[in-house]
């Protein structure tokens, strides 16, 4: 979870970005359960 401490401290505060990338991350998770499962 390296790449999201590197997002989080180089974004300028959109919140709308920050809700985007959470999403994606989320789907990423999802993904990764699923091939797990």
């Amino acid at each position: 979870m390296s790449g999201l401490r590197v997002y989080s401290t180089s974004v300028t505060g959109s919140r709308e970005d920050y809700e985007l990338f959470v999403e994606a991350v989320e789907q990423d998770t999802l993904q990764e359960f699923l091939k797990l499962a």
